[in-house]
């Protein structure tokens, strides 16, 4: 999986990389087999003038299916990428499981039909 990091306006030195890359990697931990690329941008959309304005975007690119996207505003720059990736892992266990589920009920569908033509032909 790789992972970039993009910023405008926030100062993203090693330690908040490491801290990045450490959230990330926490919140997709189980799924990482299944991921290609992932994107964070952090922005300072105030600037000087205060409030919840540190912007963080996760966008998850996974090697089968749709992209994945969460948003967060905070006032502190580690708040919002530990928010926005609680919100990742989430989203991605939802969106993951969900398939394991849809393909374990096509695995199922298929091994009660082969029951079936196995059950058929000890008739005839």
């Amino acid at each position: 999986m790789e992972l970039f990091i993009r910023h405008h306006g926030v100062q993203v030195d090693d330690a908040l990389r490491e801290q990045i890359e450490k959230r990330i990697g926490f919140a997709l931990q189980a799924f990482e087999p299944r991921i290609k690329k992932v994107d964070v941008r952090l922005e300072d959309i105030n600037a000087h003038r205060g409030g919840m304005d540190k912007y963080c975007q996760i966008i998850v690119y996974p090697r089968r299916g749709s992209v994945m996207k969460v948003e967060d505003f905070d006032p502190s720059v580690i708040s919002v990428i530990g928010r926005a990736a609680d919100r990742l892992g989430y989203a991605a266990s939802r969106r993951f499981e969900r398939r394991r589920s849809r393909e374990k009920i096509g695995q199922v569908a298929i091994a009660e039909a082969e029951v079936a033509e196995a059950a058929e032909a000890v008739q005839v």
